[in-house]
């Protein structure tokens, strides 16, 4: 008997390669990326830039960051602890009301 985890599934999602935002179909079996194409249905009729088909690799890359680290030592020591969303979070918060704050006309958008 076939598990439901041994079935890929086929999501149907928005690209973040680039700023077009296509419409894209990716495969996914046992919570991995297997395959990305473009919907066909979209506005791009199934075409995809080159990061978009590339994204399937940044995906799988062991190097990916996938929590938020925080610098120990001085810049370009190398030195990074995990921290939390919470803390990364409060931290950009924290920076960001100071920057609204500032008088000066350099402001965030």
């Amino acid at each position: 008997m076939m598990n439901e985890e041994d079935v890929m599934q086929e999501v149907k999602t928005t690209c973040k390669g680039c700023h077009g935002g296509c419409r894209v179909i990716v495969s996914v079996k046992d919570g991995r990326i297997l395959r990305i194409r473009g919907d066909r249905e979209s506005f791009t009729l199934g075409t995809m830039c080159a990061k978009g088909l590339a994204s399937v690799y940044e995906h799988a890359n062991l190097n990916r960051l996938i929590k938020p680290l925080k610098r120990v030592g001085p810049r370009g020591s190398g030195r990074w602890k995990e921290i939390s969303w919470e803390e990364a979070l409060g931290m950009i918060t924290n920076e960001m009301r100071k920057v609204a704050k500032n008088t000066e006309k350099k402001r965030f958008l």
